[in-house]
């Protein structure tokens, strides 16, 4: 008999891919001087992680549609294992960045592939509620990562904080062999070509109207994470292993987020708490706008940011468990390429806030302000503009 998929390992691979996303971000600053390269260039091999790992995505998420959940993932965690001991071992830039693509190429099977698993094993409404809980956990990860990240960047070098995700990822692999069982039985379940079924996802008005409130939210919240090493070390003068202590109320506040969802779903359906969310995202961008006016020190600067990222981190905490049902449940013989298809395009907006933001000295507030309220304002703008043809939230579902 087959074993569901265990929550806590579902839990700890999903936490892997913000440990890889965040744990290397307080050395960066310094590894401009590691490789004798631009601050650009650095930010540039931000950037092309986010690509490998979106772009990743749509291979794995159609692969394990074809072939099973369970090899791909074992593959894509060995690759990843692969391109984290090419970053430990690079003395160039562009050895760096290959390493660093390969990791996020590898890490990208682990979203798309956990998160049908998660839904194929579960009901429809215990899964989304499941993935709510997950992600609440790994709501701590972006601070834990990024604090580990910082003490090991100051106390033992830039190449031990790979060297750890990599024992991470190892374990991971070995658990996965030993304990995880297939949730999909091709010869039974014939997935879609992955063709076929982007031809279904991407004229889709619903996964748009939907999907665009995660990607608003959370890409906003990536964008700010990735600028995080730039805006208070470099900026304001921060520790490397001070700054990450900040996240921490980010996570707070998204765990409440998530908690409100839970408690709320009870009497409602929890995507009608999708654009309530949208709504709240916009509001920290206006608060920096608004602060502007004020002359701050240095101080107030960090309570403002803090502050006013929290909101939207409440906010992403609201909109995560809603939006991610409502955006696939049409196409259930093409949950990993529709979930693939919504973390590329998160990842590819993450990358460009993380370019950009990372690129604006905090102390503009006028321009830190457009840059948190561009995505929130885009996705209200496509949300409540977009009128679906199939969907009743009186029902809760598609008609």
């Amino acid at each position: 008999m087959k074993r569901i998929p265990s929550t806590l390992l579902l839990l700890y691979i999903y936490m892997l891919t913000l440990v890889g996303l965040k744990i290397s971000l307080p050395a960066l600053p310094f590894l401009e001087h590691a490789f004798n390269v631009s601050e650009v260039a650095i930010r540039g091999s931000v950037a092309a992680f986010f690509f490998a790992f979106g772009s990743g995505q749509i291979v794995w998420g159609a692969i394990s549609d074809a072939v099973g959940r369970k090899k791909p993932l074992l593959i894509g965690l060995c690759i990843s294992c692969v391109g984290t001991v090419v970053v430990i071992m690079s003395h160039s830039i562009e050895v760096y960045v290959l390493g660093r693509c390969l990791e996020g190429f590898g890490l990208a099977s682990i979203s798309p592939i956990a998160r049908a698993m998660m839904f194929e094993s579960r009901p429809l409404d215990t899964a989304a509620k499941q993935l709510g809980t997950i992600s609440m956990i790994c709501a701590i990860v972006p601070a834990v990562a990024q604090i580990t990240g910082g003490y090991l960047m100051a106390f033992a070098g830039w190449r031990w904080i790979f060297a750890t995700f990599l024992m991470l990822v190892a374990c991971a692999a070995v658990w996965v062999f030993v304990r995880l069982d297939e949730t999909l039985d091709v010869s039974k379940e014939k997935p879609e070509h992955v063709f076929k079924a982007l031809r279904k996802i991407l004229p889709s008005k619903t996964f748009w109207k939907w999907g665009i409130s995660y990607m608003a939210c959370t890409g906003t919240l990536f964008g700010y994470y990735a600028a995080m090493p730039y805006w208070y070390i470099i900026d304001l003068g921060y520790k490397p292993y001070v700054y990450p202590y900040l996240a921490c109320f980010n996570v707070m506040a998204f765990i409440v987020g998530v908690v409100t969802t839970n408690k709320l779903s009870r009497t409602r359906p929890i995507e009608s708490l999708v654009p309530v969310g949208l709504v709240i995202a916009a509001i920290p961008g206006l608060i920096v706008l608004l602060a502007d006016f004020f002359t701050l020190t240095p101080l107030s600067i960090v309570v403002v940011i803090v502050s006013s990222t929290c909101v939207l981190a409440f906010a992403a905490g609201l909109v995560f468990s809603g939006s991610n049902k409502i955006a696939c449940e049409p196409f259930p013989n093409s949950r990993a390429v529709a979930s693939a298809v919504m973390v590329l395009c998160l990842f590819l907006i993450s990358g460009v806030m993380a370019f950009v933001a990372g690129g604006v000295d905090v102390k503009h507030f006028q321009i830190v302000g457009l840059v948190l309220l561009a995505l929130p304002m885009l996705g209200i703008v496509i949300h409540f503009g977009v009128k679906e043809s199939g969907y009743s939230q009186s029902n809760g579902g598609l008609s």
